[in-house]
């Protein structure tokens, strides 16, 4: 009995070592916008408060500009798998139709000329939406509206990805490392405790 609650001790360990990362790398950076209108901070994107009515405070809002962007410094240059945005509820969502996510590593143009992981067509009325970014590098995160004059809101901003560099690297090794040890446990105890059970059978037999 002890055997077999160690196999199935160990086994969500070992699913949790083979899951992705799911952090949300957005919440621990710095943000700016082009402009601050009706005090809609642009930290509010980050606030990990998906909230999507104006009256509770957790939506962005720049002034009418040309272009107007909203840019999220990771601090470190990070592998960006997805970003995911909500888009505001009670007003407005087609002001999101026709936006650029960008992400690298440049501050021409605010950021806004870095490179282009997704165009956002629309995200419907309070809704979420995912862009698959699949592992561009980048320190900023920018969000723009390009060729127009527009109010840009956004009520959550979330980034998915992996830092770059040795230590980045060196996760990754220890994980898959440590999920290849943690398999050939489970299976030496799983060998064992079927051994066991086969040779009480046996004894019960004689």
């Amino acid at each position: 009995m002890r055997t077999s609650a160690l196999v199935f001790m160990l086994l969500p360990v070992l699913g949790h070592v083979d899951a992705s990362s799911d952090v949300n790398i957005a919440r621990g950076g710095k943000v700016t916008q082009s402009s601050v209108g009706w005090n809609g901070l642009p930290e509010r994107a980050i606030d990990g408060n998906r909230a999507s009515n104006w009256p509770q405070e957790s939506c962005t809002h720049t002034n009418d500009d040309q272009n107007p962007w909203w840019r999220l410094d990771l601090l470190q240059t990070y592998k960006i798998n997805t970003v995911t945005i909500t888009n505001r509820q009670d007003c407005c969502p087609e002001r999101l139709n026709g936006a650029e996510i960008r992400i690298g590593n440049s501050l021409n143009d605010n950021g806004n000329a870095n490179p282009s992981c997704a165009v956002i067509t629309s995200i419907p009325a309070g809704m979420t939406k995912t862009f698959e970014c699949k592992g561009m590098e980048g320190r900023y995160v920018n969000i723009v509206i390009p060729g127009r004059k527009e109010y840009l809101t956004l009520c959550e901003v979330e980034v998915n990805g992996q830092l770059v560099g040795n230590c980045g690297q060196g996760m990754a090794f220890l994980k898959s490392k440590l999920k290849l040890v943690l398999e050939s446990c489970v299976k030496i105890v799983f060998t064992f405790f079927v051994t066991v059970q086969m040779s009480t059978s046996l004894e019960v037999e004689k």
